[in-house]
């Protein structure tokens, strides 16, 4: 309000399917480590393999990505330039944005909870990529000093819309380079050099879900999501 934070106070609502239960990030590992381990938690069954395996199988298919039960496939960005496909789910109300991934092959799970409206994807990048360089040795969680994102401070003055849009995509600030759009499925269906520009046109892409990776002139990186409507 007039640039400053409001603060909100704690509220709930019963909503449907979603609304007045509470958690924690602990709580949140616990869940993610179930399905790493095949349904299993601290020696006790609590879903059969076979019931795991069909969460995490394609039901549905479009050009807004890939839907199992209840999990969803996001693609997630790596330091080397490639991707890779979690499966997880996100949410949020007002004052509050969740992201929750999980990818059963290499058993990391990542889980943010923000107090804050906005995009936790790129803090999902940040903390994916760290985990590569961990050795296992157990449930745990990193210290908070050893993690960084170097763009954030970007992230605070970088706003793409509209979203959902039916063509074109403008953003606020200046220093940008080149965008890049990739569809669900990790490929990359448009690119266009910005020189300086805020803005891109999708028109010509099919209505669906697509990741933007926008570059700034200094090599800092920001994705963000965007829905296409026609």
């Amino acid at each position: 309000a007039n640039g400053q934070y409001t603060t909100l106070a704690h509220y709930g609502f019963a909503d449907y399917p979603d609304g007045l239960l509470r958690s924690n990030v602990t709580d949140l590992a616990h869940f993610m480590i179930t399905f790493l381990q095949q349904g299993t938690f601290s020696g006790n069954q609590l879903l059969s393999p076979t019931s795991v395996a069909e969460m995490l199988s394609e039901q549905a298919s479009d050009d807004g990505g890939v839907m199992g039960l209840n999990w969803y496939q996001e693609e997630i960005f790596l330091e080397d330039g490639g991707t890779v496909m979690l499966w997880g789910h996100n949410g949020g109300e007002t004052g509050v944005s969740t992201d929750l991934y999980i990818d059963p092959e290499t058993g990391i799970g990542v889980a943010v909870l923000s107090n804050g409206e906005g995009d936790n994807l790129y803090v999902v990048d940040a903390l994916y990529n760290y985990a590569l360089s961990l050795s296992p040795s157990g449930a745990g969680h990193p210290a908070c000093a050893s993690v960084s994102v170097e763009d954030a401070p970007k992230e605070a003055s970088f706003t793409p819309y509209p979203n959902p849009t039916t063509g074109v995509v403008r953003w606020t600030g200046d220093g940008m380079r080149s965008v890049q759009v990739f569809n669900m499925q990790g490929a990359m269906v448009q690119e266009a050099m910005t020189n300086g520009g805020n803005s891109i046109d999708l028109s010509e892409l099919p209505q669906g879900l697509y990741t933007l990776l926008f570059r700034y002139q200094d090599d800092a990186v920001i994705s963000t999501r965007m829905i296409l409507t026609k």
